[in-house]
This record gives structure tokens, C-alpha cells and sequence, in this order.
């Protein structure tokens, strides 16, 4: 620790490197006061970070930790100086008390900025030789500007062109498919600042860019095929001679073919496949002769050991053919890829700057170009920044990419020219896990090198976690010290006295399926979705979500600063390596009203409040979308009922709106409607959006709202979700454009491309699932680590692959990598190196999700069991061998207690006002439910309509309506299709299943389920019809059989029979719905008119079948 204390020092340059939890923000925050401390001035400052969050953070600890200064008594302030490194506290001690008070009065501020909000200032300095379009904004996401670049592309080239369309040609061919072609484009603009740094002439890149490739793969040196065949052909001929004379049936086909081949003077690529198919083996190795007793006594030993000599000789020769093949190949690819790629930047440039917008990645090289080269400027702006900046601070620089590096060496070496300068930076290169966006970790060891060579720098590690308990600690140093996966890590220590614990599920292993169907109907995709044969992942879900619920309802422990509480949601985080199952996760933990919010764009977007807040921007936007129009009413914007919108329904030829303006003369409910959204509708054209989604949420109290519609536990997730979706509104196109149609179109594509990471409010009690992307920088009590047993896909191919050594001014290679069997020599050993890097940054990811634990721990993964080095679930089963308990077990320290049951709805807190408008009803006939009528309104049914019933009730009929749509191998599949309909826990689940399942088994219902004598048969058939009194019947029912000669009305009842007296009860229960069944008959009558109608009650407990005598039938 006193190292680090050390490098404090404001005159010292230096860089630390600080494990996960160790403090390295407050090391660069201390760093920074003690500079405020000896009077540097506040502007000569620049602390940079990465995010805008990470920069607020750290001005508000500043200003924290300042302030808390002038409070303090000298003995606590004498503690607060020594702990940053100050010795002589009575000299520090004034300043220390005046420090808020001269910042806060102080002209000149610490430059706390991000890289890329650095990069803009730095171009607003040189608008000329930036040649940046005027007053530019910022894309954050250049997604869509990318594609319709592509789309520019395809457009505008013609058969004139001729260069790029051959080039296209050829890319089509080499990738063979035009998806294939668009995902190489992608990749090209992703890539953009490498190739700009690859380069050096844009206009001629493609030239120079195959000048490269030319020489990389020595396309000068490769000998053509034809020409090794010439060398090797008496070598075939004596091998073919020899394998004829050693008769097995292969030997005999492979010589046949081999003497075909001989005669030949020059090989075609079938020729080629066939020559090697004789010789190699599919994985290319020579096929095993061996000098076997059979082998000698046919060809001698000195012919075989020649037969076996031969095979490798020709082998040897094959895999030089198969090289120059492949070497021509990625020339050709690469080349045809240079000229499109070259166009397609030009044309995203062009399109960029004809709507003055840049991308970060134009700030990146457009900020590293004023930096370093002259003909930009460079002198004079590195002149006018070494005036101003005196001290640099970097945070988290493992994240560095190598752009952003040369932007920073001119800057840092001025800084080495003056005197009293510094360069402070922490990092942690075990924490580097964005590769994706071209972070190197490689580059802080180059910046430790620089600083130590220009600046006499001195390197820190600290390994001492401020964060996580001893068990968790423990356990870090368990996974990563066994088996040394991280070349720079150290055994960690902690200075937390705090409980702690892991906790690793068993493996959810896929279970055995018989794929043997012997159903002939084909699933319908619009109504039954496809389905997971492997449930695990499911069963994974319901476990996390379960032992959830037990970690709440058992209060365990959690420590926090002002002392042991108990657990709450937003306690728990849930993080995971992909975002494939987080429906699956979500869907489990609302089934036990668990609140979550998950951090993803495409999940957000899913949330029925926000579906609420899109579909009320594409009314506004075009106010006759109906459907749109009709759910922004429904919903609690509105709180219109049913009964409202067949009112505004009942005026047949008319948009809704159109119907809406003609209501509203007649009625102050419609008017204030009306009004309200005219109001809105005026606005639409004039704020951003979400200008106008604040003073929508404004003026309506739509927070309020919508946590009154919803039980208690979920009001806080669907306030966060709604308040994710306004700051989300404000990061498009950074709030300042009303443009609605282009939004909710920005919006279509994240859903598409399911979305990016999402910051979340913290609070909201909810519990927090993110990817471990996401979570970088975040810490929990309780983590769960889920889905561990994942394999990632391999999407090498048609990726980029970039070669760029850390002390290079630009990359060594820049090359689109074909199929793994079309790569040269160069290739696969650049594919091996890059492998070796993805690896080493999925542990840096292990480690950065096992490190954002306090307290507790849980990993769970779903998968086959079985040894792999990438398999996450089987690295740490295998670290833990010898030692599988760490601290306490989590599940023991909250004391097991019986399944949670889910709160009733009249626990609920509802706001009756907000829910009870002044309806107009002289024009709205009296709508009857079947259910409801002959019932007299204080009176219930003859048994106990309780939650649990009704939602078996709901359930047991999903299920029925589901085996109507398709069938289902066994009641395992069954109840995996049951429960993707439902948030019901398991055991409901699996039980409705099972009372169902019995029923379509049932022989004597095969009538009902099985090929019915019916012409056809509808299930939960909608019914909406006026009866003689003038009143609107609505309801559903739920078996209609269609015959030439009668119509015949099922209704399932899920009511529970005695032990006894079965008869009576199913009788009395039979009169009891018979004005219901009459009210079926009516409207069904309607429909088939002058057929007679038969009525039947299916009671599934039972699977007993009531039918009503045709005196019971008459109406």
C-alpha cells in the first residue's frame, strides 16, 4: 500500500495496477487532490475515463470528499490527510479546509472529461483543420447510418464501375451468399480507424492496402499448382502401382483414381479434391501406412517402407498445393475487400457529413490526426494543450484502444519537456474485456515502459479488495491461482470482516429426448412457438428464481454501512456472459412476483409499459394507426375500460380519432381526452422526444399511474423501466430532435439486433440482471453468476483480423478471414494468436464477474458434463476440487422455509381515483358476461373461487386450447410448452399439465380431443352479440363442434368434486351454470341458425361429461 501512497506524490509519474475492489478511482480521486492540495491550478488538470458515468462519479466524490473536510475535527482531518500520503498535516491543513470553498468560487475547473467528449473538445479547437462538419453532433449509434450506407452501396454501383463491381463479384463468390457480403461490410466500417491508420492515403488505400497483402503472402514466390504436380506425377504413378498391388477394396479405388489423375497434364480443383481424398484424410493428415506383416508379405519390405515414403512425400507436396491455393484465395478475397470497403467509407463519410454527424470513431482519428500529424496542425495544438494541461490523470486504462493511445503520447510527451509535470494512470489488466471494442490490455504495459523511460515513472500493484468478503476472496484466489490463467495475477487479501459465501449449484444437465415423433401435424409458427428441446435452461431459471425468493423471505444478513439489515431486491444482481436465456431468467422470477429490471434494449422495449409509451408515439405520430390508438386508451394513460372502446368502436367506416373528435362534443370524458391528445399531437412536430414524453408524464401523473396499476412488488420495476425509457429517449441523438418517425424506427432496429446495455436506475428495489459487460464497475452483496456452462459460437469467419503491436504507429495487418479450411499458413497463425487473446479476455470476464460479489456468491450453468478448458462451470468445479466450501453457505444462512406463494391481489394499494373516470353511459349499452348471468350480484359460485383456483382455472385452459394446436410427444413437452405461456411457479404448472394430459389421454374424451366425426372444431371461441333486451353478451367459449347436422358447446370446469356424493355435486353445479350455457346457446344460435345445439359441461378433474337433457336445452 505504501507503494501506491507513494505515486500520490504529486510530482510522481506513475501507474498502478489495482485488482478488482482494490479502489483504483479513489486512488486517481486522491491523486487529484493532492494536486488541488499544492496549488496546481484546477483547469491544468485533465482526468479522463471512459464513460460519462465514471467521470460524474468521480466529480462527485471529489466534491464529497472536500466537503466532508470542513466538518471534520482536526484530529479526523489529520487522519483523512495522512491516509492520501500527506505527512506534514499542519501545512495541509488550511488548504484542506478552504479547498471547497476555492473550488467552488474558482473560474478554472478540473477537466474531468471521457476520451471521445476530449476528442470533440479538441476538434471544436480546430474546426478548419478538423474539416469536421459545422456544429456536428454525435452518433452513438452508428448502426443505422452504417446500413444505409451499405444500402447507398448496392444502389449506386453499376456496370460501369467496373473495378468495384468485379470486386463485388469476387466477394460474392469467396463468401457465397449476400448476408455474408453485408456482414464483411459491417465489419470493414467497424474497423474504420484501424484502416485509417493502416493506410496512409485514403483516396489510395485500396492500392497500398494490396500492396501489403501482396507481400504478406509473398503472392510473387507461390508456385503454381500445375507446376508441383509436374514435379510429383512420376512420384503418384510409382504410388499408385505400388497401392494396386496391395489389393484391398480401398487400395484398389484409390489407385484407380490416382492413374486416372497421372494422365493428366494439369489439375482442375475437382481433379485437385479427388488427388487429395486419395492421400489425406479429411482432418489433411496422411492416411496411416503403416509397415504391417500383410503389407510386407504382398509388396516386400523394401516396397513397403517406398509405399509408405511416398504417401508423405505426396502428402507433403498436397498440403504446398493446398497453401498456394489458399494463398491466392485470401489475396483475391482481401483485395476485392479493400476496393468495396474503401467505397463503402467513403460513402458513410460523404453521408455523415451530409447530415453533419460524426461517429466516435471520427472523433478517435480525427483527434489523433490533429495531434500527430503536421500537415493538421499538430505543433500548433500540442503548442496550445502543453500551455494549458500540466498534469494528466487516466482511469481504468486497461480499456485503452490503440488510437486513443497516439492521441495521448503527444500530450504526455510535452508534458516530458516541461518540468513539474506529471502522468498518473491505474488500470488492471486482468479486468480487460473489451476486445470488441478494440481495447488492448497490452498497452499499459507499453505505458508503464514510456513513463518509466521519459518521465523516470514507477509502477504499483495493489491486490488488497475494499470490497468483497474473505470467502469471496478466497474463492478468486481458489479459481485463478490454481491453475495460473491469468499470467499477472497475484493471491488477492481483503479488508472486509464481513459474513460471506459461495454457493455452486449443481449442473442442470439437458435431459434425454426420444426425437421420435409419430405425430403427422407440422407445428403452426404464428401460434405455437418453437421450443427448446432442452428444458434445462428453464429448470435453471426456476431454481435462481426460487432460492431468490428463499434469500428474501428468510432475511439474510447483509452488511452495509450503517450495519446488518436485511436483504432487499436491489441487493441482488444476476449477471451473465450472454443475454441468450434472459427471458427465460425473467419470466421465472415475475412467475414468483419478484421485480427485475434487465438492462438490454431489446428487453426494455419488450415491457408492456413501454410498448404503451411506443404505441402513444405512433398515434401521435399518425393519429388514424387504430391499434395503436386503442392500446394507448386501454392503458392506464387512459384507464379506459372495455366497455369505453366499444363505444368508440360501434361507429362503423371512421378512424378511431376521427370517432374520438365526434365523442368528444358529446361527453367530458372523450373531450379531455381529445383535447389532451390534440394537445400532444401539437408538441409531437416541435420537442424532442423526450421533451415531449416529460410533459406527457408530467401533465398525466404517469408514474403514479402505472405503479397503481400493478401489484405493490413490481410498481418500483415498472417505474424503473419507465424511467430508463425517458433517459434513453434523452442519449437518442442526444434529445434534440423531434423527429418521431425516425425514433420508433431507431427503435425497431435495437429490437432486431437485441439492443446494447442500458444504464438502470439503482433506486428502484429490484432485483438487477445485466450482462457482465454491463456490470463492469458494479458491485452487489449477492451475485448470481448464471448460464456458466455456455459456449460461445465461432464468428471468426468474415471477421476482421488485426495485427497491431503495442510500439507500432499503425497495424501490422489488416485482413478478412475466410473459412478455417481456406486459410493460408499467415492466416491460421494470426488465427491462433488472436484465439489465444479472446481466450485470455474470457478469464479476464470469469474474473470480473466473480469480483463484483460483497458477500455472497452463486454459479449456476446448464449443460453437458464434461471436461473442457472453456467451459466455465468445469474451470471452477475443477479449481475446487480440494476445497469446495468457502465462508458460509448462503442457502444455510437463510433458513429454508416453505415455497413462497405469491401475494394476493388484495394486498394491492390501488388508486381508485386514478382508475375511476366519469363515464358517460346514456350511449353505452349493458354489456353481460355468460358467466355472470341468473347470478345475483352478492352471491358466488356454489364452490370457492379463490386465486389459486382461478388461475388453475386459466392455466387447465390454456393448456386444452395449446393440444389444439399441436401435438406433443410426452407430457416432459407438454409442460415445457405450458410453461412459456405462463408466469405460474412450476408445481402449479406441472400439475395443470398433468390434469390436462390425463384428459386428452382419456378414451372416452377421444371424441373431444383425438380426430373428431366434427367438420370443425373451434376452441376459446370469441362470442359478442345483443340479445333481445339490448344487451351486449361478451365472452369466450371454449369448445364449439361443428357437424353437418348439429352444433355441439363444451365448456370445461376446473371445480374440485367431493369424496362423495359426486352425482349431487355434479347436478348442482349443472343448474348452476345452465344460464350461462343458455346465453352460449343464443349466440351461437346466431351463427348456425336452424341446427340443433347440443350443451356439455367437461369437468377436468374428473374428466366426467356432463350433458344437458334437451329440456335443460331449451331457451
Amino acid at each position: 500500500m505504501r507503494s501506491t501512497l507513494k505515486l500520490l506524490t504529486p510530482q510522481a509519474s506513475g501507474i498502478v495496477y489495482a485488482s478488482a475492489g482494490t479502489g483504483k478511482t479513489w486512488l486517481l480521486i486522491s491523486r487529484l487532490i493532492r494536486l488541488l492540495l499544492d496549488e496546481v491550478c484546477p483547469s491544468s488538470i485533465l482526468a479522463i475515463t471512459f464513460t460519462n458515468k465514471a467521470a460524474d462519479e468521480i466529480r462527485e466524490r471529489v466534491a464529497e470528499r472536500i466537503l466532508e473536510w470542513n466538518t471534520q475535527t482536526p484530529a479526523q482531518l489529520e487522519a483523512s490527510l495522512k491516509e492520501i500520503g500527506i505527512d506534514d498535516v499542519e501545512k495541509y491543513s488550511n488548504r484542506a479546509r478552504h479547498l471547497y470553498e476555492q473550488l467552488l468560487y474558482s473560474v478554472e475547473q478540473v477537466q474531468i472529461t471521457t476520451f471521445h467528449a476530449f476528442c470533440q473538445k479538441l476538434i471544436a479547437l480546430c474546426p478548419l483543420q478538423s474539416d469536421a462538419p459545422v456544429n456536428f453532433q454525435i452518433v452513438e449509434n452508428a448502426v443505422e447510418w452504417q446500413e444505409k450506407a451499405i444500402d447507398l452501396l448496392f444502389e449506386t454501383t453499376t456496370v460501369e464501375d467496373k473495378e468495384l463491381a468485379e470486386a463485388l463479384d469476387v466477394l460474392y463468390a469467396e463468401t457465397r451468399s449476400i448476408n455474408n457480403v453485408r456482414t464483411a461490410m459491417r465489419a470493414f466500417l467497424a474497423r474504420q480507424n484501424d484502416w485509417l491508420n493502416y493506410v496512409s492515403d485514403v483516396s489510395g488505400g485500396a492500392a497500398e492496402a494490396t500492396e501489403y497483402l501482396s507481400e504478406q503472402l509473398a503472392i510473387t514466390e507461390i508456385v503454381p499448382i500445375n507446376q508441383i504436380w509436374q514435379e510429383i506425377r512420376d512420384s503418384v504413378v510409382d504410388y499408385a502401382t505400388l497401392l494396386g498391388e496391395h489389393r484391398t477394396k480401398k487400395n484398389v479405388e484409390h489407385a484407380e483414381c490416382l492413374e486416372k489423375i497421372c494422365t493428366l497434364d494439369e489439375l482442375s480443383d475437382d481433379d485437385y479434391i479427388k488427388f487429395n481424398y486419395c492421400i489425406n484424410t479429411g482432418a489433411g493428415e496422411p492416411r496411416q501406412r503403416k509397415l504391417t506383416k500383410t503389407l510386407i508379405a504382398k509388396l516386400g519390405e523394401a516396397g513397403a517402407e517406398r509405399l509408405i515414403n511416398l504417401c508423405y512425400k505426396i502428402s507433403d507436396a498436397l498440403g504446398e498445393m493446398r497453401e498456394s491455393i489458399n494463398r491466392t484465395a485470401n489475396y483475391r478475397l482481401n483485395r476485392a475487400w479493400y476496393i468495396v470497403g474503401s467505397r463503402l467509407l467513403a460513402i458513410y463519410t460523404t453521408l455523415k457529413q451530409r447530415h453533419s454527424v460524426l461517429d466516435f470513431d471520427d472523433l478517435e482519428i480525427t483527434a489523433s490526426k490533429l495531434l500527430t500529424q503536421a500537415e493538421y496542425g499538430s505543433h500548433w495544438l500540442q503548442y496550445r494543450l502543453a500551455s494549458r494541461i500540466e498534469h494528466i490523470l487516466i482511469d481504468e486504462f486497461q480499456d485503452t484502444n490503440p488510437t486513443q493511445w497516439q492521441l495521448l503520447q503527444p500530450l504526455m510527451q510535452e508534458i516530458a519537456s516541461q518540468k513539474g509535470g506529471s502522468v498518473f494512470i491505474v488500470g488492471d489488466r486482468k479486468q480487460s474485456i473489451y476486445g470488441f471494442r478494440r481495447a488492448d490490455p497490452e498497452l499499459q504495459v507499453e505505458a508503464g515502459r514510456w513513463l518509466k523511460e521519459h518521465l523516470s515513472g514507477n509502477e504499483a500493484s495493489t491486490d488488497i479488495s475494499y470490497r468483497s468478503a474473505d470467502a469471496v476472496i478466497n474463492f478468486v484466489n481458489q479459481v485463478f491461482g490454481l491453475h495460473s490463467m491469468l499470467s499477472d495475477f497475484k493471491q488477492h487479501k481483503t479488508m472486509r470482516d464481513i459474513k460471506g459465501g459461495i454457493h455452486i449449484f449443481d449442473l442442470f444437465e439437458p435431459v434425454a429426448v426420444d426425437k421420435t415423433d409419430d405425430s403427422d401435424e407440422w407445428r403452426n409458427p404464428l401460434r405455437t412457438p418453437l421450443l427448446s428441446s432442452d428444458p434445462s435452461h428453464a429448470e435453471e431459471a426456476t431454481t435462481v428464481a426460487q432460492t431468490i425468493a428463499q434469500l428474501y423471505e428468510n432475511k439474510l444478513t447483509i452488511e452495509d454501512s450503517d450495519g446488518p439489515r436485511a436483504i432487499e431486491y436491489r441487493d441482488i444482481l444476476i449477471i451473465a456472459r450472454q443475454k441468450t436465456h434472459f427471458d427465460l431468467f425473467t419470466r421465472a422470477l415475475r412467475g414468483l412476483r419478484i421485480p427485475v429490471i434487465s438492462s438490454y434494449e431489446a428487453g426494455l422495449f419488450s415491457r408492456l409499459e413501454i410498448t404503451d409509451m411506443l404505441q402513444l408515439l405512433a398515434s401521435l405520430h399518425n393519429p388514424y394507426n387504430d391499434l395503436a390508438l386503442a392500446q394507448v386508451l386501454r392503458s392506464p394513460i387512459y384507464s379506459l375500460t372495455d366497455r369505453h372502446l366499444l363505444e368508440l368502436g360501434c361507429h362503423e367506416g371512421l378512424h378511431y380519432f376521427t370517432k374520438l373528435k365526434h365523442l368528444a362534443a358529446k361527453d367530458k370524458l372523450w373531450a379531455d381526452i381529445y383535447s389532451s391528445f390534440k394537445e400532444w399531437r401539437a408538441l409531437c412536430g416541435r420537442l424532442p422526444i423526450h421533451d415531449l414524453l416529460y410533459t406527457i408524464f408530467d401533465k398525466q401523473n404517469l408514474i403514479r399511474r402505472y405503479r397503481a396499476s400493478v401489484h405493490p412488488v413490481e410498481s418500483d420495476q415498472v417505474q424503473s423501466h419507465l424511467e430508463t425509457f425517458l433517459e434513453y429517449t434523452l442519449d437518442y441523438d442526444s434529445g434534440r430532435y423531434p423527429d418521431v418517425a425516425r425514433f420508433l424506427d431507431h427503435v425497431e432496429l435495437a429490437q432486431e439486433s437485441r439492443g446494447e446495455e442500458l444504464s438502470t436506475p439503482q433506486q428502484q428495489n429490484c432485483v438487477q440482471m445485466m450482462s457482465i459487460h454491463g456490470a463492469k464497475g458494479l458491485e452487489a452483496p449477492v451475485v448470481f453468476i448464471i448460464d456458466c456452462a455456455f459456449r460461445l459460437p465461432n464468428k471468426e469467419t468474415h471477421d476482421v483480423l488485426i495485427d497491431w503491436p503495442t510500439d507500432s504507429q499503425r497495424p501490422k495487418h489488416f485482413l478478412l478471414m475466410p473459412p478455417s479450411d481456406k486459410r493460408s499458413r499467415l492466416l491460421s497463425e494470426l488465427t491462433a494468436t488472436r484465439r489465444h487473446r479472446n481466450r485470455k479476455e474470457e478469464i479476464n470476464l470469469l474474473y470480473v464477474a466473480l469480483t463484483r460479489a460483497k458477500q455472497y456468491l452463486f454459479i449456476s450453468g446448464s449443460g453437458k458434463r464434461e471436461s473442457d478448458p472453456e467451459h466455465w462451470y468445469d474451470l471452477i468445479k475443477r479449481s475446487c476440487a480440494e476445497q469446495d466450501t468457502f465462508g458460509d453457505d448462503p442457502l444455510a444462512a437463510a433458513k429454508s422455509t416453505a415455497q413462497r406463494t405469491i401475494a394476493s391481489d388484495s394486498e394491492a394499494s390501488v388508486d381508485l381515483e386514478l382508475f375511476n373516470p366519469e363515464v358517460s353511459v346514456h350511449t353505452l349499452p349493458q354489456q353481460v358476461e355468460p358467466s355472470r348471468v341468473g347470478m345475483d350480484k352478492k352471491m358466488s359460485a356454489p364452490t370457492s373461487a379463490s386465486k389459486d383456483a382461478q388461475l388453475r382455472g386459466l392455466i387447465i385452459h390454456k393448456a386444452l386450447e395449446l393440444s389444439s394446436q399441436q401435438s406433443y410427444r410426452d407430457l416432459s413437452a407438454f409442460k415445457q410448452a405450458l410453461a412459456a405461456y405462463s408466469d405460474a411457479d412450476a408445481d402449479m404448472i406441472g400439475a395443470c399439465a398433468e390434469e390436462a394430459w390425463s384428459l386428452l389421454q382419456n378414451p372416452e374424451l377421444k371424441v373431444l380431443f383425438a380426430k373428431t366425426p366434427y367438420k370443425k372444431t373451434y376452441h376459446e371461441m370469441p362470442l359478442l352479440y345483443e340479445d333481445d333486451k339490448g344487451q351486449v353478451v361478451y365472452g369466450k367459449v371454449d369448445q364449439v363442434c361443428v357437424a353437418d347436422d348439429q352444433i355441439w358447446i363444451i365448456d370445461y370446469k376446473t371445480n374440485r368434486p367431493p369424496a362423495s356424493n359426486t352425482e349431487q355435486f355434479y347436478q348442482k353445479l349443472a343448474a348452476h351454470y345452465l344460464p350461462q350455457m343458455q346465453c352460449y346457446k343464443e349466440g351461437v344460435a346466431k351463427l348456425f341458425p336452424n341446427k340443433p345445439i347440443k350443451l356439455s359441461l367437461l369437468f377436468t378433474k374428473s374428466g366426467f361429461l356432463y350433458d344437458y337433457s334437451p329440456l335443460d336445452n331449451s331457451i
